[in-house]
């Protein structure tokens, strides 16, 4: 699970342990406030990972979508520099930055084209599609200089979506294009690009492979995090085998380590020694009204009250 990577000498925490271990029975934060200690760690592993980033990626765009995502959580009284204030990161990277990212203010600038212009930029360069992810569902409806197409991020929500979730990298949606051919250089790369940008219509066209059908949708995990209800993920649950056939995990250690971290492209193996998190994650799980919320309201997949205390049970004696 994502741990900090502070400075030298400073408590590493994880922050969805800290979440879980937080929760109080009714699902919402406990008394204690985390923001101030979310806050001591964050920011230092910010800067940590951006400056890893920076010896590590080749391509200046990547470097810049991912420090975008990691400071959506900051403020800017000029909206625009929630852009602008890191460019500076990039300038190692490249000679001069793209006409379409270059620092502009004026009575013909605003954010929504700023941010839209970022999104063709990243569209173009990036090696990846990972400025998709980005988009909430939800818009900033004052945001100034009218709608955003809805493949653009808005980066004046400062929640925490997509990647800010879980700290980590996502799964390799556009690895079809390129899985084959790892050595490929980004001017190949781009060649197979499977994205067009329209900034006429303001469109994007995302050329993709069919490799399955999605059979089952649970609660958005913003949702889940506000301390919402989520019988769907509950059904999700009791849905799977008691086996995960991939690595021979159980079905709750299987769903908990997928849903915050095993979504990248490594190989799956099954995990040597038991994650401090396990601990933290059943008893966020078996808390207060969740559990009884939905033995009490869902009814809809014919498992039985009793079945389903059953399973929960050897859930968590398992």
């Amino acid at each position: 699970m994502y741990q900090s990577r502070g400075l030298p000498g400073e408590k590493r925490l994880s922050h969805w342990k800290q979440f879980f271990d937080s929760r109080s029975a009714g699902g919402a934060p406990s008394n204690l406030n985390t923001s101030t200690t979310s806050r001591n760690y964050e920011v230092p592993a910010v800067i940590r990972a951006t400056k890893d980033s920076i010896e590590t990626e080749k391509s200046w765009a990547t470097v810049l979508i991912y420090a975008l995502i990691r400071s959506r959580h900051c403020e800017a009284t000029n909206l625009e520099d929630k852009v602008y204030s890191l460019l500076g990161l990039i300038q190692s990277h490249i000679r001069q930055a793209p006409s379409l990212i270059c620092p502009q203010y004026g009575s013909d600038c605003s954010p929504a084209n700023t941010y839209l212009n970022l999104a063709i930029q990243l569209l173009r360069d990036c090696e990846d599609l990972l400025v998709l992810s980005c988009v909430e569902g939800f818009r900033n409806v004052k945001l100034e200089g009218g709608d955003l197409p809805s493949w653009v991020p808005d980066w004046s929500i400062r929640k925490p979506l997509g990647l800010r979730v879980t700290g980590y990298k996502r799964y390799r949606s556009d690895a079809v294009f390129f899985l084959s051919c790892p050595s490929l250089t980004p001017e190949e790369k781009r060649q197979r690009w499977p994205a067009t940008v329209d900034e006429h219509n303001r469109t994007v066209t995302i050329r993709g492979v069919k490799v399955d059908k999605i059979s089952f949708a649970a609660e958005p995990k913003l949702d889940i995090i506000e301390g919402n209800p989520f019988p769907r993920l509950l059904e999700m649950l009791l849905l799977l085998p008691d086996i995960y056939e991939v690595t021979g995990e159980g079905r709750l250690e299987a769903f908990w380590r997928t849903l915050l971290r095993n979504t990248a492209d490594e190989v799956r193996t099954s995990p040597i020694k038991a994650s401090p998190l396990e601990p933290s994650f059943m008893k966020w799980l078996n808390e207060g009204y969740t559990i009884q919320w939905y033995l009490e309201e869902k009814r809809t997949i014919g498992i039985s009250k009793n079945s389903s205390l059953a399973s929960f049970a050897s859930m968590k004696n398992g």
